[in-house]
């Protein structure tokens, strides 16, 4: 197909040529230079042809004093090895297929001047990534960018350039210009400071995103990457311009506000006033002292001012009060409000109180001690919750300690303590000492487990919880339908004895907590289940091994998760010998409390199967006699913590009996059924079994027997007969 696209093109090329050179024969002179052929017409040049090897190619502006105007027809046809164009502004039209498969080019800036771009004009420039196009562009031709998966196209919104690219269809294009630029409509900045102008264009993937900015006032100015500078207070207008595009910009009003007046401190205090000095504000007129009003949870203004200190007067002894300090810069009527400090500020008063802290700690209380004053009378203690708001602040005492009582426990508290003194027949309060302290949480118990297990006894473990007094341990009682407390433990283990072997227990553990008006009990964690096994004797013999298997076993039944598996090999003349399917007929299902179970065929026929032809030994059925088979044999063996029995028995005789119900698998019928099978005999050949036992429970179960039954089928054309051989194996786990 490519082959065929390029042989026309050659002819397109040859005719064009030929059509060329009658036309350019006549009526222009003929020009070369540097790679270029031009036709220099009366008033303007065409450019021709290139056959330069430039990687770098750069089209003159003008030839012989006259302006180029126009790249004629397949101009630069597979010119691969330019990397770059520059085109002059003078050039109005790009011709048909100018630039056909110029595989190198990845950029173009098109020229503001142009108006056509001609078909075919990027025919597969492959590589070209960006086109850059000015409002001027009316006329875009078929099939322009056929080819140029990878390029986008940028174009000025609303112009029949843009029309033309939707009519194209394939194209991805996107805009030259923002049509519209967006910025914070407000913004305050501490003179000295600078900050980034975020303003956002639309749309946002323009190929020109380069802006300008301007300041209404010399008190702040802007970058030309947009970062704002503040140096004089006041208010500001900032605007933010395309460049060449003055129609599209966004403005932002700026406040340049006064810094925070530094170092704010006390600096004088009596009985009943104080004062307080501040550094010089960068770009202050005046400050605004504040004080709060606890009561009406507001400040009030006490005074505006140009000086750096200030005199609280009115004040009572060792009265705290919180002060704000404000820089404002005022200019005619305008009042600009810049940063403030505080500071909490007191008149003088008695020694405050020393060595306040937390001596102890439960679900409900806190207690606190501090070091004794000599001169005061009694104390004042206040409880606060964690953001100061105050609980309790009546309490007074004159001990050095102090148990709070508190509202929730696993909270944080703030806790305040102050001497009172005596001054004639009145009495105030010196300075606060404070500290902060949590109550405790009344947790759950997590980590729960059995650590061991015997017939008669289990112990338990859990994870130790920080405040607890003790833990009791709480034991399921059947007849009750209730947990009953059975032991209790200053630990976090327990042993639990007295249990009965092969029984199912359940265990929860509370932990309990002191209070000041008792104890607290606090709900228990996840409850544990342990089931205890069988007292289990170390078999001695083969008899007694067999004894422990039976018993293990009916122990084990209404287990889960049980599979059964068919291993079958047909063998016949006329198709591959010992050919082999193993498919799983049941797996992982819950045994317990059924009567029957799915069997599943090779055909996928769903037939069936009663339990008692499913599992072998379901009823601790294990006796048979050396006679049923050729040979017999039981072996036990230690493993770890158990016991393996296996046992195996050879060319089992027809007819004769099986451990279990065994010699009931498979279910011959249902196979003759869903297979279409004519079985006219069956041979068991041999069975094998083994077992773990451990401590009186079977941990793992697993058994197979082989047959061989003698039969003809019709299966795809292809007559198997002679023999099928069928071996069923049975997991527990």
């Amino acid at each position: 197909m490519k082959k065929r696209v390029f042989k026309s093109f050659l002819f397109v090329f040859a005719v064009s040529a030929l059509i060329a050179l009658f036309v350019f024969s006549g009526s222009a002179k003929t020009v070369k230079k540097n790679g270029f052929t031009f036709d220099v017409g009366e008033k303007s040049v065409t450019v021709v042809s290139y056959t330069g090897k430039a990687k770098k190619v750069r089209i003159p502006a003008k030839v012989d004093s006259l302006p180029v105007t126009k790249i004629y027809n397949e101009c630069f046809w597979q010119v691969r090895t330019m990397t770059s164009l520059s085109i002059p502004d003078s050039v109005t039209e790009i011709g048909e297929s100018a630039f056909n498969e110029c595989t190198g080019l990845k950029k173009l800036v098109l020229p503001g001047e142009l108006r056509k771009i001609g078909n075919s004009a990027f025919w597969y420039c492959t590589n070209l990534r960006t086109v850059v196009l000015d409002s001027k562009v009316s006329k875009i031709g078929k099939d322009a960018f056929r080819g140029c998966e990878n390029v986008t196209v940028y174009v000025v919104a609303g112009t029949r350039a843009e029309t033309h690219l939707k009519k194209l269809g394939t194209v991805k294009y996107a805009y030259t210009y923002p049509s519209a630029l967006s910025a914070p409509k407000k913004l305050k900045l501490y003179i000295g400071n600078t900050k980034a102008l975020k303003v956002t264009q639309t749309p946002a993937d323009t190929y020109y995103k380069e802006l300008e900015y301007t300041s209404s006032t010399k008190a702040a100015s802007v970058s030309s990457d947009g970062v704002v500078t503040s140096s004089g207070c006041g208010r500001v207008t900032l605007t933010a311009t395309v460049k060449g595009m003055e129609s599209v910009s966004a403005q932002t009003r700026l406040t340049v506000i006064p810094r925070r007046p530094g170092s704010l401190s006390q600096s004088a205090s009596g009985q009943t006033s104080l004062t307080i000095k501040w550094k010089k504000a960068s770009g202050a007129t005046g400050y605004r002292v504040s004080r709060f009003d606890s009561a009406k949870k507001k400040w009030i203004t006490l005074t505006e001012t140009d000086k750096t200190s200030f005199t609280v007067t009115g004040l009572g002894r060792g009265e705290s009060v919180m002060l704000r300090v404000r820089s404002f810069y005022k200019a005619g009527r305008v009042l600009i409000l810049g940063g403030y400090s505080t500071i909490t500020a007191q008149t003088k008063s008695a020694a405050a109180v020393s060595g306040l802290k937390k001596t102890a700690c439960t679900v409900d209380s806190v207690t606190v001690s501090w070091n004794r004053l000599s001169s005061a009378a009694k104390y004042r203690v206040v409880l606060c919750n964690a953001s100061g708001k105050v609980l309790k602040d009546n309490i007074t005492t004159d001990r050095t300690s102090y148990t709070l009582s508190v509202p929730s426990y696993n909270d944080t508290y703030k806790i305040k303590v102050c001497g009172i003194f005596k001054s004639g027949s009145s009495s105030y309060d010196g300075k606060y000492a404070e500290i902060s302290a949590k109550a405790l949480s009344p947790e759950k118990i997590t980590g729960l487990k059995a650590v061991s297990v015997t017939a008669t006894a289990v112990s338990l473990s859990w994870d130790r919880l920080s405040g607890t007094d003790r833990y009791y341990i709480y034991k399921y009682d059947e007849a009750k339908k209730a947990f009953a407390l059975c032991a209790n433990t200053q630990s976090n283990t327990a042993a639990i004895s007295a249990l009965s072997p092969e029984t199912e227990y359940k265990f929860l553990v509370s932990p309990v907590y002191k209070k000041t008006g008792g104890e607290l009990f606090v709900a228990p964690g996840a409850a544990v289940t342990v089931k205890t096994p069988a007292q289990f004797t170390i078999p001695k013999t083969k008899d007694e091994a067999l004894s422990a298997f039976a018993k293990a076993f009916n122990n084990t039944a209404g287990q889960k998760n049980f599979m059964l598996f068919e291993s079958r090999t047909v063998s016949d003349r006329r198709v591959v010998p010992d050919e082999e399917k193993f498919s799983n007929l049941l797996s992982a299902v819950d045994m317990s409390g059924k009567t029957d179970y799915n069997f599943v065929s090779g055909t996928e026929t769903t037939k069936k199967l009663p339990l008692e032809k499913l599992l072998p030994f379901f009823n601790g059925r294990l006796s048979f006699s050396a006679e049923d088979a050729e040979s017999l044999d039981v072996s036990v063996r230690e493993d770890g913590s158990g016991y393996v029995i296996e046992l195996s028995a050879a060319k089992i005789k027809k007819g004769g009996s099986l451990p279990g119900s065994l010699s009931a698998l498979p279910d011959w019928t249902s196979i003759e059924k869903a297979q279409g099978i004519s079985l006219e005999s069956v041979e068991y050949e041999n069975l094998f079994v083994s077992a773990k036992v451990n401590e009186g429970r079977l941990d793992t179960l697993s058994s197979s027997v082989a047959f061989t039954a003698k039969g003809t089928k019709v299966l795809n054309s292809f007559e198997i007969g002679e023999k099928i051989n069928s071996e069923y194996i049975f997991l527990w786990n």
